[in-house]
């Protein structure tokens, strides 16, 4: 509810006078939130973690909320060129704020399914990702059915218009999980023989670059720049092929 959220924020401003206040939102189109939202005296920090930003907002309007910011920070070239384009006031900072992931033990029970699929032989592929079709996630099901010696562990995270159809997704060598903690995710990443991710958009793809430094091989789609030693595909069919290449070592 954006009005509740509004009235939150200005809370917020109320209780923590002068301070800065970090807005982490997704697309572009995001900012018309903003368009609402009075600032006080806070300082204002804008992130859009979307792979691209295009608004739908005017020009004008869109300069007119970037201008509300004190420090705009772009994850990649795209999204500094999107920036540059509406020419805020305010400075534009780019900088890498990686962190590489720190992985710690999960429970027992929690490693059962991993366990099981290791007993069988099987090559294990992760897959993220919110269940929408931005993520692709019917390519990781497709790259399953082609190798019969790969397993699946998806994880999903919050809502989307796939949701339902993933969850009931009824397969021998698929297993579906949702809103897992990031510990638990970190372990099975960890465990993996491939990391997949083929989104149609993306900013950076920080599993991607948690997967290298755990030492997994990851393929992923060439939609922004990605993390030195991801392998990255601009066809279907060579992500198949590549992954395949990747599955076959032993």
């Amino acid at each position: 509810n954006k009005l509740l959220a509004i009235f939150k924020i200005l809370l917020i401003q109320f209780k923590y006078k002068e301070k800065e206040i970090f807005f982490n939102f997704s697309s572009g189109n995001s900012l018309v939130f903003f368009l609402l939202l009075p600032k006080f005296n806070n300082e204002w920090s804008l992130m859009l973690h979307h792979g691209h930003l295009e608004s739908k907002l005017p020009k004008l309007l869109l300069r007119f909320i970037l201008n509300k910011f004190d420090t705009i920070y772009p994850l990649n070239e795209r999204q500094a060129e999107f920036y540059k384009s509406i020419k805020p006031c305010y400075p534009l900072v780019e900088e890498s704020s990686y962190v590489p992931a720190v992985l710690v033990d999960i429970s027992d029970s929690e490693k059962l399914p991993l366990n099981k699929a290791r007993d069988q032989n099987l090559k294990i592929i992760v897959g993220s990702g919110s269940p929408r079709p931005l993520y692709q996630h019917h390519l990781l099901i497709e790259l399953i059915n082609k190798n019969q010696n790969a397993y699946l562990f998806l994880f999903l995270y919050g809502d989307g218009e796939l949701k339902d159809e993933l969850l009931n997704l009824n397969h021998p060598r698929i297993k579906v999980f949702i809103d897992k903690d990031e510990d638990i995710f970190n372990y099975y990443l960890s465990k993996a023989d491939l990391y997949v991710r083929p989104t149609l958009e993306d900013s950076f793809g920080i599993a991607c670059a948690d997967a290298i430094e755990f030492g997994v091989p990851v393929i992923a789609s060439d939609v922004c720049k990605r993390y030195s030693g991801v392998q990255v595909y601009n066809t279907e069919e060579f992500l198949f092929l590549k992954s395949r290449n990747v599955l076959e070592k032993e």
